[in-house]
């Protein structure tokens, strides 16, 4: 794709993006983002074929960690973990750009739900990063998925809630420090000292 084609794509997802947060999933068309864009619909249909597909590559590009890639440079498991964990806190903290109200509607609405790939995506990399902790002697031998379902469920409503009560900085900041005392090996010492 060019770079003219690039932009148009950019564009298209940063309408659609507030589109998303101010109505939500199922009141928002693909001709709502036309108009926001300014694109025929041909214009919008030649980057993206449907709405579901615009609100997943919003999700994918919110996804993006490189865990995997820092676990294989062989950085510190705990860095990587609280460089992590800052990330959800900061999203926790933007309750006004959070997709979780029309993520909630989609997946509620369609059949076939491409969300559970992206959980399983979130499971192989906390898998990998919690083994790579175990494995270099700085995390307690735990389950990932407890610490996964910990976190991203506590981080899922926080951002669905958010939109409705003023959440403040103690709720998601109660979360990361619980994730870092199920995790990290003896992290309560170290807070202590």
């Amino acid at each position: 794709m060019g770079y003219k084609g690039k932009n148009t794509e950019e564009r298209i997802k940063k309408e659609a993006m507030k589109l998303f947060l101010e109505r939500g999933y199922k009141d928002v068309s693909m001709q709502d983002i036309c108009n926001a864009t300014g694109l025929s619909k041909g214009g919008l249909y030649r980057h993206f074929s449907s709405k579901s597909e615009i609100l997943l590559s919003l999700v994918e590009d919110e996804r993006k960690a490189e865990v995997s890639e820092r676990i294989a440079c062989r950085e510190s498991a705990v860095q990587i973990l609280t460089d992590y964990l800052d990330l959800f806190y900061r999203n926790m903290l933007m309750s006004d750009q959070s997709l979780a109200y029309a993520l909630f509607e989609y997946a509620s609405m369609e059949k076939d739900n491409p969300l559970m790939e992206n959980s399983r995506t979130d499971s192989v990399l906390w898998k990998e990063l919690i083994e790579y902790g175990v494995e270099t002697g700085v995390f307690n031998i735990i389950d990932y998925r407890t610490v996964m379902n910990t976190l991203l469920f506590a981080y899922r409503g926080i951002r669905l809630w958010s939109r409705a009560i003023d959440i403040g900085e103690e709720i998601p900041a109660s979360i990361v420090e619980a994730v870092k005392l199920l995790v990290i090996k003896d992290y309560r010492r170290e807070k202590a000292e």
